[in-house]
């Protein structure tokens, strides 16, 4: 069983999230607009530096207040039951999804259009982000969100508080420009999926199931637009 995060890694966790988050955007702006790179240097720059930054923000906390060791420290391990524990998390997250986006069907329009257009790109384009989404993010954003924040935030405020408001934070870090008023929904339907991932990560006091989850989630999101190109 990991151990608790302190309450005190909440400041310099959520600092280091902005920071790679931002550093990835105008890194990212820079690349397509002022240099008109390929869009696959694009997305590997993109996620090297967001997930880079917040792999080392895990590890730093780590190591003030931890043992030095993010994996151990917050609870990242799987076994074989965490399959069918994480099908049943990705179930009700799908589920709570379609709830709170219910209520938006009608302005998703540009939504749409952003997945269009990730239909459409180079094969190695798609390629490169779906090993960021289906590898990447189950890893390094159940550590950050599930990890470092809902451990910290329990510390402080309790686990009552400690899973919404991480769910919360986790769909706004989605939150993309350009999307304009349909970021509502979008981070609505992530603050959702957040919410059944957080109650995960409490329920079985590890990343396992919550990870194996965000896998599900993210895998048949990635073959929904495969089988559109």
């Amino acid at each position: 069983m990991a151990a608790p995060a302190d309450a005190r890694a909440l400041r310099p966790a959520l600092i280091g999230v902005v920071a790679s988050v931002l550093a990835g955007r105008v890194v990212g702006r820079l690349l397509l607009d002022g240099l008109n790179v390929p869009t696959e240097i694009f997305v590997l720059a993109f996620y090297t530096i967001v997930f880079g930054g917040m792999w080392l923000t895990c590890l730093e906390v780590s190591r003030r207040y931890g043992s030095g060791n993010p994996i151990r420290d917050f609870g990242l391990s799987w076994t074989w039951s965490d399959l069918w524990r994480g099908l049943l998390v990705f179930l009700i997250a799908r589920v709570l999804q379609v709830i709170v986006m219910l209520p938006w069907s009608g302005q998703l329009e540009r939504l749409r259009r952003l997945t269009e257009g990730l239909e459409r790109v180079s094969i190695l384009t798609f390629v490169l982000f779906a090993v960021v989404a289906v590898v990447g993010a189950p890893i390094v954003e159940e550590l950050v969100f599930r990890g470092v924040l809902q451990r910290s935030l329990a510390d402080r405020f309790g686990y009552g508080w400690a899973i919404p408001v991480q769910a919360i934070l986790f769909g706004l870090y989605h939150a993309t420009p350009g999307l304009g008023f349909s970021n509502v929904p979008y981070v609505l339907g992530l603050s959702a999926a957040g919410l059944a991932l957080g109650w995960a990560a409490w329920r079985w006091r590890r990343l396992g199931p919550a990870s194996s989850a965000h896998f599900y989630v993210n895998a048949t999101s990635v073959a929904v637009l495969f089988a559109s190109r």
